[in-house]
């Protein structure tokens, strides 16, 4: 390939996110303490909430991007992107049950600009990793980003069968606008196949201290 010569290319993989999630462990410590100080012999287990999902990484969304190289140091990339998930916790002890449930849905579309310092790997057969290492090149990115979340948290404490003794439900819709900026590196492995793996910081405008965090993307990309 010419270095002056411009292409278009496709990426698919995989986001996962870190956020803040402040007013989302403030909600969790009012509703739940309560509950589980009650426990004071512990005979139920300690249920998996958002923070849990969090500190595991498992806010994981599926990611879909499409670009164009502008220049042999100029990339822009749209994307989108969409998670989805659930964490049921049924304890019963006896005749008392306990469930907290949680589900989540997110879905984002973005812009970003990338700028690549030493120019762009070039795409080639390469007879062996090392080569193919020492074509990959770093970049910095910068974008802005849209995004809707809708989770729903669920408390239940019942005997059974039928008396309810708690019972709470809280639920969120919001709608996300942000900046990022971040860096990155891409891989090339063959004429059309790179590996491009990225970490940026997300600055939100609603609620930056449930949402900013960091996210790390890898993807498989393929040009055309």
């Amino acid at each position: 390939m010419h270095a002056d010569e411009d292409f278009w290319y496709l990426d698919v993989g995989f986001r996962l996110g870190q956020v803040r999630l402040e007013e989302t462990s403030k909600k969790l410590d009012l509703r739940l303490d309560p509950l589980l100080a009650l426990d004071a012999v512990g005979l139920f287990d300690e249920p998996y909430t958002p923070r849990n999902r969090k500190t595991d990484w498992g806010m994981t969304t599926q990611y879909l991007g499409i670009g164009r190289r502008e220049t042999d140091w100029l990339t822009w990339n749209f994307y989108l992107g969409y998670g989805f998930g659930g964490d049921v916790n049924h304890d019963r002890v006896a005749l008392i049950n306990i469930d907290v449930d949680f589900q989540y849905n997110f879905i984002f579309t973005g812009l970003t600009t990338d700028l690549y310092p030493w120019g762009k790997p070039k795409h080639a057969n390469y007879p062996n990793w090392r080569e193919r290492f020492q074509a990959s090149r770093p970049f910095l990115l910068s974008g802005f980003e849209i995004g809707y979340v809708r989770a729903r948290g669920r408390g239940y404490v019942g005997l059974a069968p039928l008396v309810k003794i708690y019972k709470d439900t809280q639920s969120i819709e919001d709608w996300l606008f942000s900046y990022l900026i971040g860096l990155g590196w891409e891989l090339p492995i063959d004429d059309r196949c790179s590996f491009a793996a990225s970490i940026h910081y997300t600055f939100h405008f609603y609620r930056p201290e449930e949402y900013n965090g960091y996210n790390i993307t890898t993807a498989f990309r393929y040009r055309f």
